[in-house]
């Protein structure tokens, strides 16, 4: 019986931490630039594989700086240091720099999630979009992650959340 409702329990918490949500809008009253912001969305976790520790990616745009953005690397199920995130595109390396600021610890319910700044350009999301397979590796001071963000007709909630996003930021 306790097998049985952990076995619930871990599937409530990976569902948790897949849903989608929509992008944030907003305006800054400083200089009325626009800012998109998505929260990192599960990549391609499936069933109990969820309940152990896996990757997410979430975004940030701001139209002052027209052509960058910050892909906000998340680790489910965790709290660890990230030390450094890269991309593979269709083959393609893009490792992505660290923002200043540091691992931010937090829990959605029960899920715990760490999660740091990159900066990229806006064309590296762009190009995951477009592409045919992406993987994301996150390296933790246990050593790394990995999961794919597109892997033959797989998309998960963090491809459709960047899509969300772009669809925000391409608006006039």
């Amino acid at each position: 019986m306790i097998k049985q409702v952990l076995v619930i329990s871990g599937l409530i918490l990976a569902l948790t931490g897949c849903t989608g949500s929509m992008p944030e809008v907003s305006y800054s009253g400083f200089d009325d630039a626009k800012t998109v912001y998505i929260q990192p969305h599960g990549n391609d976790c499936k069933g109990l594989d969820c309940l152990s520790a896996y990757t997410a990616i979430g975004a940030q745009w701001n139209s002052s700086s027209p052509n960058t953005a910050i892909l906000l690397i998340a680790v489910f199920n965790d709290y660890t240091a990230i030390t450094g995130a890269t991309l593979n595109i269709d083959g393609r390396k893009v490792y992505l720099k660290e923002t200043s600021t540091l691992n931010v610890h937090d829990s959605l319910g029960s899920l715990k999630r760490t999660t740091q700044g990159f900066v990229t350009s806006l064309d590296t999301v762009r190009d995951i979009l477009s592409a045919k397979r992406v993987w994301l590796r996150v390296n933790t001071t246990q050593g790394y992650l990995e999961d794919p963000i597109i892997e033959g007709e797989s998309k998960p909630k963090s491809y459709h959340a960047l899509g969300r996003f772009m669809a925000e930021v391409d608006k006039p």
